[in-house]
């Protein structure tokens, strides 16, 4: 979604596990619609995978990605360790540039 104009730039429906392997096809499809790819993307843990980190890295996509699934955790959730996203924070922009 574009967060500017609150404009869903790619979607798809699928059966096929895991989720991990349709993050890259989403972000294909964001840049034939969009022409661009996503500034910043964000996913949930079944996304994750470091083919994924790799690309967006490439791509100079500033992803976000949840490390670890904990549905109904009691303990609160941990940061994510500096050498897993060395970038500085920075304030929320659009996801297309």
């Amino acid at each position: 979604m574009d967060t500017e104009s609150q404009v869903i730039v790619a979607a798809a429906v699928s059966n096929l596990q895991p989720d991990n392997s349709h993050l890259v096809p989403m972000l294909e499809q964001t840049r034939e619609n969009a022409e661009a790819l996503p500034v910043i993307a964000l996913n949930d843990a079944g996304y994750w995978k470091v083919e994924n980190a790799n690309y967006a890295d490439t791509h100079g996509i500033d992803l976000h990605v949840s490390t670890r699934s904990n549905r109904h955790a009691t303990d609160p959730p941990q940061p994510m360790p500096s050498h897993l996203h060395p970038r500085p924070a920075h304030p929320p922009r659009a996801l297309c540039s």
